[in-house]
């Protein structure tokens, strides 16, 4: 007979999650800037970033390889 740990799905999740190449800011910037994005619209889109989700927010921000202060900065007025 089988004990219930034989029964739960094991999951391997570094094979599960893909990886990507981080790409900067200014390549990002210019995907949303392509796509008819404001500078208004960025504004919200960080303030909203900061407001539901602010670990990923910094997150996000450090993948796009901005220096700390410059992440520190964005996050201060993404609150205002």
């Amino acid at each position: 007979m089988l004990g219930p740990s034989a029964l739960t799905p094991t999951i391997n999740r570094s094979a599960s999650i893909p990886t990507m190449s981080p790409i900067n800011k200014d390549q990002f910037v210019s995907v949303l800037n392509a796509a008819g994005i404001t500078d208004d619209q960025k504004h919200r889109l960080h303030a909203a970033f900061e407001k539901q989700l602010p670990q990923g927010h910094q997150a996000f921000l450090e993948w796009l390889g901005l220096p700390a202060e410059t992440v520190r900065q964005i996050r201060e007025q993404s609150r205002s």
